[in-house]
This record gives C-alpha cells, structure tokens and sequence, in this order.
C-alpha cells in the first residue's frame, strides 16, 4: 500500500512509541527503516496517491502452522483483492478488481470456519451495501456480489462478522437518519 498513508506520526511530525510487554519501546514505521513486529520492510501493493484509503486483511490457514494473506483495497474508484501465492506470504496475486465505478467505504473482509472470504462495504457513490462471497481465497473469479440494502442513502460505519463455528455472515450498518440496521444470510442454513 502507499506507505505515504501507512506511516503512523503525530501532528508534529514524531513517530508514536508503543511500549512492549518487557517496558521496553518501539517506533513503529521509523525513517531508519525498522519495522517494529516485522521481520522485513512492509510490501507494497499499489503506488501513487489514492491507494489503501479504505483496506481490510484476513489470514486464511492453509494447514498446521501455516496461513496466506488476503487483502481487499480501496484505488481510484474501484474495488481490488489480492492474496499471497505462497505460506511465507511474499509473493503475491495480481490484483483483481472486485467492484468498479464504486466507493469502497468501511470495507470489511473475514474468511469463515471454512476459509470462504466474506467481503462487505459501503458503495458510497450509490449508497448501497453490498457483499461478496468467495467460497475459496484464491479463486476471486468464483465471487458472487449481491446488493444488501440499497434504499435511499445506507451503510454507514459498516462492520461485518460471522458467527463463531458458522459460515453465516452477518452485517451492521447505518441505515437512514440514525437508526441501526442489521443484516444476514438465511438462505441455505445461513451458508452462502
């Protein structure tokens, strides 16, 4: 992603401290290039400005021990999915476009008990909820996209989860005004 948006300092230009367990501290994305909590420097996805606004990661085991990134971003006016092609997750798929001529606003990704990814965010541009199921993380060509709710303006802060054990994903958001919306998958036992 564009580091530029990534890199975490205050108003004045100082970069936060964390401190560890230990009481030792840390600087998180410092300029000398350590990386606090990483063995390498952070990859990049996408260059140029725009990219990352909104973004959402999942981990997905691929068996013991072992588990491949995917990460769903916001660029330009579109939609992008990619995933690592392999365990130590350092090389990667070439971006897909999920969604286009879309805003991509509270973007939120979770892969379910059987590793399906579940994808949820606000269309801004139409103000539409939508969500899209992936019933493997590397085949983000089998991803079917449903339009949730899409009366009047709707998907405010956005979250999405599935409940523990299940596959069925559910969503909150903000519907008209101020009021609260909830919705899920029914159909089928609640596995999409």
């Amino acid at each position: 992603l564009n580091t530029d948006q990534l890199n975490q300092i205050t108003s004045a230009g100082v970069n936060p401290s964390y401190a560890d367990d230990d009481g030792s501290y840390n600087t998180r994305f410092q300029n000398d290039s350590t990386y606090s909590g990483t063995t390498t420097a952070p990859q990049t996805f996408a260059a140029g400005s725009g990219n990352g606004l909104y973004t959402a990661t999942v981990g997905v085991s691929t068996g013991t021990n072992t588990a491949r990134a995917a990460l769903v971003y916001y660029s330009g006016t579109g939609l992008y999915y990619t995933y690592a092609t392999n365990d130590d997750n350092t090389a990667w798929s070439t971006p897909v476009a999920l969604d286009t001529n879309v805003g991509g606003d509270y973007v939120n990704m979770v892969a379910d008990k059987d590793n399906h990814i579940h994808i949820a965010y606000q269309d801004s541009f139409a103000g539409d909820v939508k969500y899209i199921y992936m019933p493997a993380y590397n085949a983000p060509a089998s991803r079917k996209l449903v339009v949730v709710d899409s009366y009047l303006t709707v998907g405010g802060k956005l979250t999405l989860t599935v409940a523990p054990g299940t596959n069925t994903p559910y969503i909150t958001y903000k519907g008209l005004g101020n009021t609260a919306k909830a919705a899920w998958y029914k159909a089928n036992s609640g596995t999409p």
